[in-house]
């Protein structure tokens, strides 16, 4: 299983409700923050998560819609485990 979503990870955007031009983008979090009242730009619709990441562009997405892209140390340690 892989670990949460951290300061510094680099990950990539998996799910979006409007702007499908934004999806498999690549970004590096630059903070997590509690959800006060937020909702998509562009479309208004509310994100329910409690978390979100901030991406470098000062823009934020719901924790749910990233994946974490594993450094690229983990990758070579499970082949070697292999």
């Amino acid at each position: 299983m892989s670990e949460p979503i951290k300061v510094g990870d680099l990950v990539c955007l998996i799910h979006v409700c409007c702007n499908r031009s934004w999806l498999n983008s690549v970004f590096q979090v630059t903070s997590i923050e509690r959800n006060i009242c937020a909702g998509c730009v562009t479309c208004g619709k509310g994100v329910s998560d409690i978390w979100l990441a901030r991406g470098l562009g000062d823009f934020t997405i719901a924790l749910s819609w990233l994946k974490r892209i594993p450094p690229l140390s983990e990758l070579e340690g499970e082949r070697t485990e292999e």
